[in-house]
């Protein structure tokens, strides 16, 4: 009886083990650099050679201001950036992304692949 038991104990443990025996390390991201978000703009909209790239307060606040006039700032259309595509573009990675190390920081932006 007290084999059965044993017996029962390991078949328990084993199969509550498993799943971290075929557990892998964790991969290291490595950081491909920061972003040039004004050659994106430059380029992201080739028509307006005006654009530029244009930050208020902290990372999350970049866009891409075009002038809708040849010989004024103003008036002017503001489009969001895709970090992300600005990225995998930049580092010619289809895996990388992009992440602000400082949501304060509007330059701390870097990219990264796994």
């Amino acid at each position: 009886m007290d084999n059965k038991i044993a017996l029962t104990i390991i078949a328990f443990v084993s199969v509550l083990m498993s799943p971290i025996a075929n557990i892998k390390p964790a991969q290291a991201e490595t950081n491909l650099g920061g972003l040039d978000l004004a050659k994106y703009c430059y380029y992201k909209y080739p028509v307006y050679r005006g654009t530029k790239a244009i930050s208020g307060n902290g990372a999350y606040s970049w866009r891409c201001r075009m002038p809708l006039t040849t010989f004024s700032d103003w008036p002017y259309w503001d489009y969001g950036i895709d970090t992300q595509e600005v990225c995998r573009q930049q580092k010619n990675n289809s895996r990388a992304y992009a992440r602000a190390l400082n949501a304060r920081d509007a330059y701390s932006w870097q990219c990264f692949k796994p």
